[in-house]
């Protein structure tokens, strides 16, 4: 069981975000975003929210192909 208290975060996600994958097949991963939330542990959720959402992106554009 876990226990929620006052102040803690819940941070909750769809496989989506951290199966999103780069054209080689490389995901997101569990390991980057628990890395971006111990980073922001101190962070509002709205805070969190944009910095999920920042990671991601730059993440997704860094892997899409660009035709020329």
């Amino acid at each position: 069981m876990l226990r929620v208290r006052s102040g803690d975060t819940l941070v909750l996600y769809s496989d989506g975000l951290v199966e999103a994958a780069s054209p080689t097949g490389e995901e997101y991963g569990e390991a980057r975003l628990r890395a971006l939330l111990g980073a922001r542990r101190d962070a509002g959720p709205e805070e969190i929210k944009d910095a999920i959402l920042t990671s991601v992106g730059a993440f997704l554009a860094a892997a899409t192909p660009r035709m020329t």
